[in-house]
Parts: structure tokens; C-alpha cells; sequence
């Protein structure tokens, strides 16, 4: 079972996929670190772990026996609650406008892209340790998930490219057409 925002888009309608990852964005992740950070003025490192935690109970609910969607609008939802101005624009421009929608319009591989770079932008843009390191986890988990995906069992004999296409694409085979409508 997979909840996500893109999930939802394929399976459910444009709207609904929009509105699963407006919330899962921006409620989920912005608002929680907003109120944290501001409201509540709580310290670093709690709203830190308080990131963590948001995308690690999205993607492995308990709710739903430990599944949940990809992660990735509730981890821009929490990039934007932390203020990553620079981080974020640069995405958008390079790896969102530029990559996806020029280059190579495939979603799954840009997100693989911009999970790398985010914590070199970190380093670059001068962000505190605490940030890059949060950036680093941020990437990990989200690799988890793509990896281990919902629990799915790798095909026997298709190890190595189901591994490989987890982790660059998100999917298990090549062709985002085929798996998109697998059914």
C-alpha cells in the first residue's frame, strides 16, 4: 500500500494526488516545524529530530502496518518549515525546471538527483553542521524507503536491476509507462 501524493495522483485523480500533497507538504511538514519552531520555540535539535520523525511516520506509518508513501513532499514540507531558501530555489530551478521538465522528464530520477545534492548545497550555502548532517539523514531515509520500497519482494533473478531501478528511479523495472499501468 502506498499513500503518497503520487500514488494518489495515478490511482485516485489529479485533484486528489494535488490535495494528498498539498497536506502531506504543507501541513505535514511545514506547519508542524512552523509551530515547533515559532510557537512553541522549541530548540535545533528538537525540531531536527521533529523532521526525522515526520518523514520516518510518513513513510513507515503505524497506521497502516508500517507502510506510507515515498516521503518527499512531507521532506520538502519540512526543507520549507526549516527556511532552506537558497537550497530549495536552486532544486526548483536546476533539478525541477531544468531537469524534469527539459531534460529528462522522469520524476523518480530527479528526486534521486536533488536527495544528493541537497546536503552539497547545505555545505555550500554555509548552513550550519546541524543542517547538512539533517540533510544527509533527510536523503537516507528517503533512499530506505525507495530501496525497501513497501515491503516488496524482489523478483528472483532481477536483484541487481530492481535494486537499480529502486534507488535511481523509484520503481522496480525501466519503464515508467509499464509500471504506471501495471494495474
Amino acid at each position: 500500500m502506498n499513500v503518497g501524493a503520487s500514488n494518489l495522483y495515478v490511482n485516485g485523480g489529479k485533484v486528489i494526488g494535488i490535495i494528498a500533497g498539498t497536506i502531506d507538504c504543507l501541513l505535514k511538514g511545514t506547519f508542524i516545524i512552523i509551530l515547533l519552531d515559532i510557537i512553541l520555540g522549541l530548540g535545533e535539535y528538537v525540531l531536527l529530530v521533529a523532521g526525522v520523525g515526520l518523514i520516518t511516520g510518513h513513510n513507515w506509518s503505524v497506521f497502516i502496518g508500517f507502510k506510507g508513501g515515498r516521503g518527499i513532499a512531507t521532506a520538502l514540507g519540512v526543507i520549507l518549515g526549516f527556511q532552506m531558501w537558497e537550497e530549495i530555489l536552486v532544486l526548483i530551478l536546476f533539478v525541477g525546471i531544468l531537469g524534469r521538465l527539459i531534460v529528462y522528464k522522469d520524476s523518480g530520477f530527479w528526486c534521486f538527483v536533488a536527495i544528493g545534492l541537497l546536503p552539497i548545497l547545505c555545505f555550500a550555502f554555509g548552513k550550519p553542521s546541524s543542517i547538512t548532517y539533517f540533510s544527509v539523514l533527510l536523503g537516507s531515509l528517503l533512499i530506505c524507503k525507495r530501496l525497501i520500497s513497501n515491503g516488496n519482494i524482489v523478483p528472483e533473478g532481477s536483484v541487481t536491476s530492481t535494486i537499480f531501478c529502486r534507488l535511481i528511479f523509484d520503481r522496480d523495472i525501466l519503464s515508467k509507462d509499464y509500471w504506471v499501468r501495471r494495474g
